[in-house]
């Protein structure tokens, strides 16, 4: 008759005062992060780089601009959401509700310069662009 011991490494057995150690996956629960303690219902190792200090993709609006907790992505997916749910303003406010990245591609909005674009169209010709001419003045 075994218990978890509070430290959840190691069990006693209640029937004696052997301390048997445990195999730590027996008892850790891999749904929830050790670092932040949220719970992970899918890729756990996707999650644990979000507490990585490098990340791929930093946000190019200015911190006044942008009020993401760190500014920085490692999926461009989620980094080009963020750009689009953060720095562009659809016509239609319930797009920025669409859940996948590429319903909100072709719905139009306008730049916080106040320019006019379809969404892919303002990511890749705007925000994503090294043409110093048709990128956004308000991006560093």
């Amino acid at each position: 008759n075994f218990q978890q011991y509070p430290d959840m490494t190691t069990m006693v057995n209640s029937n004696s005062s052997m301390v048997v150690p445990m195999v730590e996956s027996t008892f850790v629960d891999h749904r929830f992060c050790n670092v932040c303690g949220k719970r992970i219902t899918r890729d756990m190792s996707r999650h644990m780089r979000t507490h990585q200090s490098i990340s791929r993709f930093t946000c190019k609006f200015p911190k006044n601009q942008c009020r993401h907790k760190s500014g920085r992505f490692n999926r461009p997916y989620d980094y080009k959401k963020h750009l689009l749910n953060r720095h562009f303003k659809f016509d239609v406010g319930e797009i920025k509700k669409l859940h996948n990245l590429s319903d909100k591609l072709d719905h139009w909005g306008t730049c916080v310069c106040g320019v006019r674009f379809i969404g892919k169209d303002w990511l890749n010709d705007h925000i994503l662009t090294d043409d110093v001419n048709k990128k956004c003045p308000f991006i560093e």
